[in-house]
Formats: C-alpha cells, sequence, structure tokens
C-alpha cells in the first residue's frame, strides 16, 4: 500500500499509527466531505425530495 503512494512505512504509522488508523481517517474525511455537501445544500422545501438529492 505504501509503495503504490509514494510513502515510506514509518511515514504512515507517525501519522495514523497503523493501517487501521489510515482507513479510519479516510473514512471520517470522505464523511466529513459528505457532511459539508449536504450542508450547504438549500430545502427545496419538499423533505422528500431533499431526501432523494442528499
Amino acid at each position: 500500500m505504501c509503495d503504490a503512494v509514494g510513502v515510506k512505512m514509518p511515514t504512515l504509522y507517525h501519522f495514523f499509527g497503523s493501517k487501521q488508523g489510515l482507513i479510519d481517517a479516510v473514512i471520517a474525511r470522505g464523511f466529513d466531505m459528505y457532511l459539508g455537501e449536504k450542508s450547504a445544500m438549500e430545502s427545496s422545501g419538499d423533505p422528500i425530495q431533499d431526501l432523494r438529492e442528499g
């Protein structure tokens, strides 16, 4: 995995503690991005439509 992104294993452990720590950080970042986009959306006035677009 480290070779694919050009990072040495000690760097991974320094920033994330473990491979699982890296996975957790990626998931958290993706969720934060999703919530940011969702909160920036304006309500259409129709909750069902908002759910579809969300």
